[in-house]
């Protein structure tokens, strides 16, 4: 079975948890995921079976490592719980920026100005033509665009309406035409741009070249995807 690009969502979704109570019972319980999950079950009144979903989307939506350990954006999430706005503005933009929540979100934009009627199975087929695989019977988009929802950047209750992508360039920083470039660029390309704004630098490019084989490896390493060594980055 292909591996979803959008991270599930199963029992984390913001209709059936708290994102504040659960980093903090993943705090509590840091290093158990047994522990964590059996007071995830107490907390909601569900079957442990179906509590051990809510570890595994945490970890797919980059809360929770492979120890049971909240990770720093986990962390960073969980200190701003007295400042609700805040935290979930700040997962807002962890969702648009490191989650394709930027995809989902600029899918739905070009869908409604076509006339279209965004949903589910035309989101994800959408998407699948940038490459960006979502199971279309699954609740991974409606999932991911109800926390997006808790920052703004949807202004109606109905799923998939009323985006503000005035909110989405807000919380991300740039304006319209830049979520459009964006948006253009292959997940390949934007991977590199992304490691070329996070790549440790010990000299200014300008000042001595960057190693093409350095930025390769430090945006396959970081971002998880493959590039042929024998085709130039310019190329992607």
């Amino acid at each position: 079975m292909q591996k979803s690009d959008i991270p599930m969502g199963s029992e984390f979704g913001p209709n059936q948890v708290s994102l504040a109570r659960v980093l903090e019972l993943a705090e509590e319980n840091a290093g158990d995921r047994r522990a964590f999950t059996e007071a995830v079950a107490q907390e909601y009144g569900w079957p442990v079976k179906t509590a051990n979903n809510t570890p595994l989307s945490m970890g797919k939506y980059l809360l929770l490592d492979e120890d049971a350990q909240l990770t720093e954006m986990g962390e960073n999430l969980l200190s701003l719980k007295s400042q609700p706005d805040e935290m979930y503005n700040e997962f807002a933009r962890h969702i648009l920026l490191h989650l394709h929540g930027l995809d989902v979100v600029n899918a739905i934009d070009t869908l409604t100005r076509a006339g279209e009627k965004p949903g589910q199975l035309t989101i994800s087929e959408f998407l699948k033509i940038q490459g960006i695989y979502a199971p279309p019977s699954s609740t991974h988009i409606s999932k991911l665009c109800g926390w997006l929802r808790y920052a703004g950047v949807f202004r109606s209750e109905k799923p998939f309406e009323g985006l503000d992508m005035d909110r989405v360039a807000e919380l991300i920083g740039i304006n319209q035409d830049e979520t459009d470039f964006l948006a253009e660029m292959s997940a390949k390309q934007r991977a590199v741009l992304k490691a070329l704004c996070n790549l440790p630098m010990a000299t200014l490019p300008d000042e001595e070249p960057l190693r093409a084989n350095e930025l390769r490896g430090y945006t396959e390493t970081l971002y998880g995807v493959t590039f042929n060594p024998k085709i130039s980055l310019m190329k992607y």
